[in-house]
């Protein structure tokens, strides 16, 4: 092999995509003959699919192939074809993306399992189609494909701990077997090579972290969350820094579920929304991570900090399914810190939207609640008649129900007294 083609290989397994492109630029500028003209045509598709560049990866082929048309059948490159197509339906913007190209690459995978029974790459044909598979949500054949890339030899090093990866990945959320996921990516781990792509491992812990989360182990759960964010942290690139959302947003769902965690539980989610990019509009996952840090909030009676998070939840998802709620949790807050008028306010409110969505509200602590502040601003005939709403709406043996009734005879009472 020429030195400059070792050169290039060199780089290329290095992931020095910069270096390839232009040790390739200088050759191609040499006026090579056809054949060689293709060699490095086709190295400088795989250093452009390696950049996310399927487009121009698959012009580079093409003209490859052209130069070379004996080379169009061989292996390799019906797997980099196959390659560059599935990278052009995974790349493309949303909306965008056309099932044509997981066809045809589907059918290159599939003639070189055919045709060429002893290639060395077989294990990345079965891993690649399993993915396509995946994404068409086709469990069974996806499954099997990844188990036939485990039976063959691990070429590429990296394909057997991507496998192991993908097989828990649809234990976790397809077939919700969380234990049986744990092993699959306990097993990714062991065969990790160091080869895979940047951000893997991170994206493999933060997994773990949730198989462990589903079996209620918090602790291992939290374990694993705190890896996945010590390797971005370690890490220097956009790839590791656009991960950190996912890992504050693993930290804070797990330390919610603890007590005497909310302070930090509620640090990871402003982490998570100070390393996201703002949304422009309505977004569900904001709407929560604001719910999630209200509730937080005052259950450690930082009550106005959670009044904030509310309203920033009902502003990120105008049709909250459950703002009836948000504002009774507003009404709390605001009940808390002695702020009656507003807690009036904001039950008022609640039931306005209820009327509006011709329902009714029927849990008997908010018109408590409502008795309780018109009782604290001294307005007994409201209060008494709030109590005797929730009296009536209370369900027999509720708790606190003694005491409603006893504050209800108190503000019939005051109501009668003059004053």
């Amino acid at each position: 092999m020429d030195k400059w083609l070792r050169e290039i290989d060199e780089a290329l397994n290095s992931g020095d995509l910069k270096r390839s492109e232009l040790i390739i630029a200088r050759q191609l500028r040499a006026h090579k003959g056809a054949s060689e003209r293709a060699g490095l045509l086709l190295r400088r598709a795989s250093v452009r699919l390696m950049g996310a560049r399927p487009d121009d990866a698959f012009e580079d082929l093409e003209t490859a192939v052209a130069l070379q048309p004996e080379q169009e059948n061989s292996p390799s490159v019906r797997t980099l074809r196959a390659d560059v197509h599935l990278a052009r339906f995974e790349l493309a913007p949303v909306g965008f993306a056309d099932r044509a190209d997981t066809d045809a690459a589907l059918v290159d995978y599939q003639y070189i399992l055919k045709h060429a029974p002893t290639y060395e790459r077989r294990a990345w044909v079965h891993y690649q189609m399993g993915r396509i598979h995946l994404s068409q949500h086709e469990i069974e054949a996806a499954v099997q494909d990844f188990r036939a890339a485990l039976e063959s030899p691990s070429q590429p090093p990296q394909v057997h701990a991507l496998s192991h990866e993908r097989l828990g990945f649809i234990a976790l959320y397809d077939q919700r077997q969380p234990r049986q996921a744990l092993e699959a990516f306990q097993r990714a781990v062991q065969a990790h090579s160091g080869n895979e792509e940047i951000g893997w491992l991170t994206q493999l812990y933060l997994q773990i972290s949730r198989a462990h989360l589903e079996l209620s182990e918090h602790q291992r759960a939290l374990s694993a969350a705190q890896k996945a964010l010590q390797a971005i942290q370690s890490g220097t690139t956009t790839a590791h820094r656009n991960l950190l959302p996912e890992a504050h947003m693993a930290l804070g769902d797990i330390l919610a579920l603890r007590d005497g965690a909310e302070a930090e539980a509620i640090k990871h989610y402003l982490r998570f929304l100070q390393s996201s990019k703002r949304p422009p509009g309505i977004d569900v996952t904001w709407s929560q991570v604001h719910e999630n840090i209200g509730d937080l909030s005052f259950r450690i009676e930082r009550y106005q900090e959670a009044i904030n998070a509310y309203e920033k939840a009902l502003e990120y998802n105008p049709y909250h399914p459950w703002e009836v709620k948000l504002h009774y949790q507003i009404a709390r807050c605001h009940y808390r810190m002695r702020a009656f008028e507003k807690a009036v306010e904001a039950i008022q409110r609640m039931k306005h939207l209820a009327a509006q969505e011709h329902a009714n509200i029927t849990d008997w602590r908010v018109a408590t609640l409502l008795g309780n502040a018109y009782f604290a601003l001294e307005q007994y005939p409201a209060a008494a008649e709030a109590y005797r709403e929730a009296i009536a709406l209370a369900p027999p043996g509720a708790s606190e129900l003694e005491r409603t009734e006893i504050y209800l005879r108190f503000a019939e009472e005051l109501a009668r007294s003059p004053h």
